[in-house]
């Protein structure tokens, strides 16, 4: 278990420490979407799946640009855009339990 919010681009390679807070955070939960579950919609913005489908049987609007969010329009993100999948996945980020002493730290996608 890694812990979303507290990561660090620092080890992180210059793609990924530039790359939008939109495009790599869910835009409901605001959490760091895991590059291997989530979603990418037609405005470009990759979603959590719990989260697409939320949206999907609520507004059907994106809440960052407002553009309408269907489930025909919407790839995983891997296949819609493998380089920025590639980038969250390299984002280091710690333990959920860092606080309870664990000390381990590695890419997302481990």
């Amino acid at each position: 278990f890694w812990s979303p919010l507290s990561y660090s681009t620092s080890a992180a390679p210059p793609t990924t420490a530039s790359v939008s807070h939109k495009l790599v955070f869910c835009p409901v939960c605001r959490q760091l979407v895991y590059p291997n579950e989530a979603v990418q919609t037609q405005c470009t913005h990759p979603y959590c799946k719990p989260c697409l489908t939320y949206v999907l049987s609520t507004t059907r609007a994106c809440p960052y640009d407002g553009y309408l969010v269907t489930d025909t329009d919407s790839k995983a993100l891997q296949e819609a855009n493998p380089v920025l999948a590639d980038a969250i996945g390299r984002v280091t980020v710690h333990c959920l339990y860092h606080k309870s002493g664990c000390t381990w730290q590695g890419p997302l996608s481990e």
